[in-house]
């Protein structure tokens, strides 16, 4: 058996073991022949990506609608009261601050996981459970190659499957 490591900030392969990672310390130990597939591939990094989309439309719908009715803007225009004082300015400005910089920027971070593909490694293990791994640090390092060939090492043709724009 191989004993190369290969780590990022969530999963760490060392010897026969694959190791679910908390802030670099491993809190779940899985040996080889407990994983019944793994995928190399291009998808999203979040696990449930529609989710994730849902929240982010929420938070930036929610902000939107709190910068109208707060600022005051839906009053004049249904009210037809174009009379405002300077407090009123002030108040809207950091209204707009705290929802547009602050909320609308989670939701778009929210709908940007959930969108944007990346290439990750899928893990499904013989309980019927999945974990999804981000892979940019391998990238970054140039080890995706290596990573690759200690996978096709270690693992059966019919428990990995590899997209065929990495090897």
């Amino acid at each position: 058996m191989n004993t190369n490591q290969f780590e990022t900030e969530h999963f760490r392969f060392i010897g026969d073991e694959l190791h679910l990672l908390r802030s670099r310390y491993p809190y779940q130990k899985i040996n080889f022949r407990d994983i019944s597939k793994i995928s190399i591939m291009k998808g999203i990094r979040v696990k449930r990506p529609l989710l994730v989309f849902v929240f982010g439309l929420i938070l930036i719908s929610i902000s939107l609608y709190v910068i109208l009715i707060t600022s005051g803007f839906l009053e004049v225009i249904l009210t037809t009261n174009f009379e405002g004082d300077s407090f009123s300015a002030y108040k809207t400005f950091s209204y707009f601050l705290l929802m547009g910089g602050f909320l609308i920027a989670i939701g778009g971070v929210a709908i940007f996981q959930a969108t944007y593909p990346i290439w990750i490694m899928r893990a499904e293990f013989t309980d019927g459970t999945h974990h999804v791994f981000g892979l940019q640090k391998l990238f970054e390092v140039n080890e995706v190659f290596t990573f690759i060939r200690f996978l096709r090492e270690n693992f059966t043709l019919i428990k990995l499957e590899i997209d065929d724009r990495i090897a």
